[in-house]
């Protein structure tokens, strides 16, 4: 691997064509060699942006006016040609599909060390490395396109790991992940940083999932760096900021006054035991009071007994009897890889089972796990005004009172989209996509609407409006269901839950009741609350359970 010192970055500004505001505006920061560094913060508040600079890949492949400077060994970064940034620092994005060149599985991996000239026993050597630790060596002759979100993903960083680089860029690496394939990345990322000394930049939103593992965490506001710590000192400076931006864990903690909330279940549950002491028993308090559905719950969706394969592969939904209806969201969890987008495809009507049926009872929308998939209009209110001026229909909900201009001015403040409103789609961050997209889905009115990895991109603010709006919807009688990766939502908003395996559904039931003896699909403060007081998988049915002994809540 190449030797190089760190990152030194300097007045670093930067702004993307056609835009009146900087993505970026004075950075300055140091990254020492062999550090395993966090980007956090809101969505479009540069972490991205950021991250691509690092790489070496901004303003060359998206034009825009650039300031300040990246040096790498005392050399800038933007005077090294384009192979030696590639061998220097490889970057993982956060939409596979963005990033995949390849038709197969193997020819995926393969180029970039094809591209470096790699020779071939060596390059046989690194691909079947990499291929057998994530488990795609069996699928080297698939398609890339067969693969489900989670498996490309994996398949992206296995490309970018074959070329061996001395500093490893990851935007949401984990975005599309299950929970044990995702903590088998950031294990895998943490054995690298240790090991191998491999500086590791990571943005990520799911601070559950790393802020335990990292040596320092940067934060990220309207493109300015506002916070700068070590992770121990993170959730209270994060309190102090009144930043949403911190894990439940240590949400929970900090509500409770412990200035240095824990990072890690172990030492939580260790605290709690010892600086906890439980109240007189009683039934768990339910996150928030049932929905009572004024609606005659005709409306729906069902999969009657059914069943799917791709041509030539073996079944992906096999024997599936599954419903939803009006008044209640459903959240579907599953490895990735188990069906769970497929089933969603053939509810949408997009795919046709082999055997069974489904029957919709009622508009049906859908939204794909790549928002870009629903953006084809020039600004964020055109997106959303062709959506609205589509022609109505029978099985639609009625339009809420008001003009064209009203419905479109609701829509943009129920998805915090007023300030981006004349921006192109596409020039915006992952986030904000899609909550474009779901605007676009809602503008049409359904009765029934599918998410794939809605949660993807989004930060904690944003995901807790996401799911009061689904909410919101739900009383009004839309059936919602989820495909989701994030348990921490679903339990949260979801009225079910189902999970599928190998295309099987091996169990369904209502949230507190589906959750109960989970050990992967967990919350933090399910698994936090384990044996010491079963039912409660949320902060909000935590807060009231316990009183903190101690000042602190820590010695």
């Amino acid at each position: 691997m190449s030797t190089i010192s760190g990152y030194a970055i300097q007045n670093l500004s930067f702004s993307y064509p056609d835009r009146n505001r900087p993505a970026l505006r004075n950075i300055n920061l140091e990254i020492p060699e062999g550090e395993f560094v966090l980007v956090t913060g809101g969505s479009g508040s540069g972490k991205s942006t950021l991250a691509r600079l690092l790489a070496g890949l901004l303003p060359e492949f998206t034009g825009g006016r650039l300031e300040g400077g990246i040096a790498i060994d005392q050399r800038s970064l933007f005077s090294l040609s384009h192979r030696e940034r590639v061998q220097l620092a490889g970057m993982v994005f956060q939409d596979p599909e963005r990033q995949s060149v390849a038709y197969t599985v193997g020819a995926e991996a393969a180029f970039g060390l094809e591209n470096l000239e790699v020779a071939t026993s060596e390059l046989s050597r690194r691909l079947a490395e990499v291929l057998d630790f994530f488990g795609l060596a069996e699928a080297a002759a698939r398609p890339v396109a067969s693969l489900s979100g989670g498996q490309k993903q994996k398949l992206m960083l296995a490309s970018v790991l074959a070329m061996q680089p001395a500093v490893l860029i990851l935007d949401e690496p984990t975005s599309q992940l299950d929970p044990a394939a995702a903590e088998e990345v950031l294990s895998l990322l943490k054995r690298l940083n240790e090991e191998l000394g491999l500086t590791v930049v990571l943005v990520e939103q799911r601070l559950e999932r790393c802020l335990h593992l990292v040596d320092r965490v940067l934060v990220l506001g309207a493109g300015e760096l506002i916070g700068d710590c070590p992770p121990t000192e993170y959730p209270a400076w994060a309190v102090a900021a009144g930043s949403p931006c911190l894990p439940p864990l240590c949400r929970l903690f900090a509500a409770w006054g412990d200035r240095h909330p824990p990072l890690t279940i172990r030492d939580g549950r260790h605290r709690l035991r010892r600086r906890l002491a439980l109240e007189p028993a009683a039934p768990p308090p339910s996150a928030r009071e049932p929905v009572r559905n004024q609606h005659s719950g005709s409306n729906g969706l069902h999969w009657q007994r059914v069943s799917f394969a791709y041509p030539g592969g073996p079944e992906v939904v096999h024997e599936v009897e599954l419903g939803i209806k009006s008044g209640e969201l459903l959240a579907l969890l599953g490895v990735s890889g188990s069906g769970k987008s497929t089933l969603l495809r053939l509810g949408a009507g997009l795919l046709r089972p082999q055997r069974g049926k489904v029957k919709a009872d009622g508009r049906v929308v859908y939204l794909a796990q790549d928002p870009n998939d629903h953006l084809l209009r020039e600004s964020v209110e055109d997106e959303i005004r062709f959506s609205l001026r589509l022609p109505a229909r029978a099985d639609s909900l009625p339009p809420p009172a008001g003009s064209e201009e009203d419905q479109l001015r609701h829509l943009l403040q129920q998805l915090d989209l007023a300030e981006v409103r004349h921006c192109h789609p596409r020039d915006l961050s992952s986030g904000q996509r899609q909550r474009v997209a779901i605007a676009s889905l809602l503008a049409v009115r359904p009765q029934v609407l599918l998410l794939d990895e809605p949660t993807r991109g989004l930060d904690y603010s944003a995901k807790e409006q996401l799911g009061l709006l689904l909410q919101t919807l739900v009383e009004e009688g839309v059936a919602v269901m989820v495909v989701t990766h994030d348990v921490e939502f679903a339990a949260r908003f979801a009225s079910r839950l189902a999970v599928l395996s190998t295309g099987c559904l091996v169990s369904q039931g209502p949230v507190p009741e589906a959750l109960e003896g989970m050990l992967f699909y967990s919350t933090q403060i399910g698994k936090l609350c384990r044996g010491i007081r079963p039912g409660v998988h949320t902060l909000e049915q935590a807060l009231p359970l316990f009183r903190l002994e101690g000042s602190d809540g820590c010695e």
